[in-house]
């Protein structure tokens, strides 16, 4: 009976040692199985992520290249010179220092020169600037100039030449019609009395070729309010075409001629009395060197 009872727990045993054997293999496939899993998830994510890269990286590219040239060639960073001035700390050098102090000596000259303005600038003769050796064109286009007008003031009688100036900027003429001799006040046609020296400019003018002709009106700040002239702008341009087309009647080409109109925005004088409103109405006739 007892040997009977210990081969029983030998085969119960033996059984046992199989399963946990078989146990064992099983949980090994199991984990096997788990890590593939996991190996091929990984795979697939890398491979997700190297497509995201790729099909980004074409995107940009297509970006760059569809990119129009203007915005190429705009400047990308605009650099303005600051108007403040930033001390550094340079007691421990010298030279830095006096080159600071320089640098700030030379700003200062800079702002305290005198402003020119568009005016002055206008005033400036051409017969006062200095010839130069690269200034022979220069030379010839003034030197007709003068010649032009010599012949413009010569044209006129001695009650013009009250009321009208000739003045030479640079590469024009300018020829400055003061309103007594020209138009009535806060009118626009032409005075028959001066129709005579108008045709003796505009001949003048007609054999000058070479020159473009700018005829601008202008007027003072008094106001106006007409049916025909609500505002001093009307005035002026309309005065400027009744100047042209009386040029183009005496034969100057009207392909060269063109007009403007400033009202009273760019006086001569300040408008504070009579005799400087008088002045700035005016038209203005400049022969312009091509």
């Amino acid at each position: 009976m007892a040997r009977l009872d210990t081969e029983e727990l030998k085969k119960r045993l033996d059984f046992s040692e199989r399963k946990r054997t078989l146990l064992k293999r099983m949980l090994s496939r199991a984990r096997v199985a788990e890590d593939t899993f996991l190996v091929t998830m990984a795979d697939l994510m890398t491979l997700l992520l190297i497509f995201f890269i790729l099909f980004y990286s074409r995107g940009l590219d297509s970006k760059l290249v569809s990119a129009p040239t203007a915005h190429v060639t705009k400047p990308i960073l605009k650099i303005e010179k600051s108007s403040t001035w930033t001390e550094l700390p340079m007691a421990d050098d010298p030279h830095r220092a006096a080159a600071a102090e320089a640098i700030k000596e030379k700003e200062h000259a800079k702002e305290s020169q005198p402003a020119v303005s568009a005016d002055s600038l206008a005033s400036v003769h051409s017969r006062d600037i200095p010839n130069t050796p690269n200034s022979e064109h220069s030379n010839v286009a003034t030197a007709s100039l003068q010649r032009l007008e010599q012949e413009v003031l010569a044209s006129l009688n001695s009650m013009d030449k009250r009321n009208f100036s000739v003045q030479i900027d640079r590469s024009r003429l300018i020829l400055t019609l003061g309103e007594r001799i020209t138009f009535n006040v806060g009118e626009a046609e032409l005075l028959e009395s001066f129709k005579p020296t108008l045709t003796r400019i505009a001949g003048l003018i007609a054999a000058e070729r070479d020159y473009r002709v700018v005829v601008a009106g202008h007027t003072d700040d008094t106001p106006i309010n007409t049916d025909r002239f609500p505002s001093n702008w009307e005035l002026s341009a309309t005065r400027a075409v009744n100047v042209i087309k009386f040029l183009a009647m005496h034969e100057v080409n009207p392909r060269r001629m063109s007009i403007t109109g400033y009202a009273e925005y760019q006086p001569l004088y300040e408008n504070t009395g009579a005799e400087n409103k008088q002045r700035n109405r005016r038209v203005e006739i400049s022969l312009i060197r091509e």
